[in-house]
């Protein structure tokens, strides 16, 4: 006898999610490789097979106000714990999917290739806040075998990928192997942190935080100044 309670279950999905804007994207991404460690590339994911009209077609999509395949899946099994980054050896955190247009999105960005004709640069506004947004979701899986058949649930269901990507998952799956954690020199690397839009996100957080240092001395220094002041009128 059939019982719908007897189907077995896609792995618990992801428990956070936050909107990523388009605008924002070369922050966010640069800040997640660099101060998370954010692995753009594990060993079972994809390299780069998106071809130049992909890519041209998804962000026409995207800036046109679609909403679906915008969501962005990675995991990190500390980072409800606060421990995520290179400082904690036991974090991890790898993008699961969304690869392929979180590239054609920073290509764009980049002014790689047009879109509707234009180059990014060639506008004159900004994309539409409340319509180019990622939805960028974290999970917290414990294990490489759990967050292999997260991967493997998210795209044997409709998802273009050869059968030899997918058997090769598979085959990383019986082999029940730990995570090993590249060095923080190869994420970079991976992630093409060489891209000009990510340099300039790069300068500009350095920028920000240099102004925030400055921000906290001057309120040291007159929480000082102050001390002092009523240290004197005793």
């Amino acid at each position: 006898m059939a019982r719908f309670q007897d189907i077995p279950r896609f792995t618990r999905h992801a428990c956070y999610m936050v909107n990523v804007s388009l605008n924002y994207l070369p922050r966010a991404y640069t800040r997640y490789v660099m101060d998370y460690g954010l692995d753009v590339s594990p060993d079972f994911q994809r390299g780069h097979v998106w071809t130049p009209q992909q890519k041209v077609r998804f962000m026409e999509y995207m800036l046109r106000g679609g909403t679906s395949g915008l969501d962005i899946y990675t995991n990190a099994p500390t980072w409800n714990r606060g421990r995520l980054g290179p400082k904690y050896p036991e974090s991890w955190f790898v993008l699961v999917d969304g690869k392929q247009r979180l590239d054609a999105a920073l290509g764009f960005l980049n002014n790689e290739f047009p879109v509707f004709g234009a180059y990014f640069r060639e506008y004159t506004d900004t994309p539409r806040i409340v319509q180019s947004n990622f939805r960028w979701h974290v999970n917290d899986l414990a294990t490489r075998e759990e967050c292999l058949q997260w991967y493997l649930d998210l795209n044997t269901g409709g998802t273009v990928h050869s059968e030899e990507e997918l058997e090769k998952v598979r085959s990383l799956l019986r082999e029940k192997n730990t995570y090993a954690r590249p060095s923080p020199d190869e994420i970079s690397a991976n992630a093409n942190l060489g891209r000009e839009v990510i340099q300039e996100a790069i300068r500009e957080a350095e920028e920000e935080n240099k102004r925030l240092e400055a921000s906290r001395r001057t309120a040291e220094e007159a929480a000082a100044k102050k001390t002092t002041r009523k240290r004197g009128r005793k």
